[in-house]
């Protein structure tokens, strides 16, 4: 698999203040035989966290658009795909779907991956909304040691542009606070370079919640 990335990157400080923060997206391409045969560019979007203790918990307030039309495996869903169906139906491994840390769920396993919204919605060019982790202490939202949680998964035809704003919460890992970050990204495909364009837009935009 040949993966090509980009860090989306801009950070808060907040003087006097230790603190963990949310420093961005961080947008990776990724392509293999299966893909391409099927024409298909793949952006995999992170959110980037700079303590190893911070936790994504959900993302809200999204609007996440392409050019095309997003790619949806008719035996997908808009949440992780399971392993079992993906071993019977391996084009299933490309599938547009959102989540909180999770790739895949494990044969046997039960999805904690549920929101609102439908990228089947507005043509399959649109997605509006909202999901979330329904069980935050499984792990899944903990940083993987390059410090990101994945945050969703959009395959669309080669050539095709993906813009998108969301609000990520995470709980903040020196506080303990749940906060809130809106970021947006612009994702660039150019022909035969798998280029990629990232702009995280951080700075006053933070909300806490108690």
């Amino acid at each position: 698999m040949k993966v090509k990335a980009l860090a989306a990157v801009s950070t808060m400080l907040i003087a006097g203040v230790a603190s963990a923060d949310l420093t961005g997206l961080y947008l990776e391409n990724k392509t293999d035989a299966g893909a391409e045969a099927l024409g298909l560019f793949i952006c995999n979007v992170y959110a980037q966290f700079d303590d190893a203790g911070d936790r994504a918990l959900s993302v809200g307030f999204s609007d996440i658009t392409t050019s095309g039309t997003f790619y949806q495996h008719a035996f997908g869903s808009d949440f992780p795909p399971n392993d079992a169906f993906i071993a019977a139906f391996p084009e299933l491994a490309y599938d547009t779907y959102l989540t909180i840390g999770l790739k895949t769920i494990p044969v046997g396993g039960v999805n904690p991956i549920a929101g609102d919204g439908d990228f089947n919605s507005g043509g399959g060019q649109h997605y509006t909304g909202g999901w979330f982790n329904s069980n935050p202490n499984n792990g899944a939202g903990d940083p993987n040691a390059d410090g990101r949680v994945l945050l969703a998964q959009l395959s669309v035809n080669d050539g095709d542009t993906i813009t998108g704003s969301m609000t990520v919460f995470w709980k903040d890992a020196q506080s303990g606070q749940a906060i809130g970050t809106a970021v947006d990204f612009v994702h660039v495909p150019a022909p035969g370079a798998l280029a990629l364009l990232g702009v995280a837009g951080l700075a006053g935009r933070r909300r806490r919640r108690a």
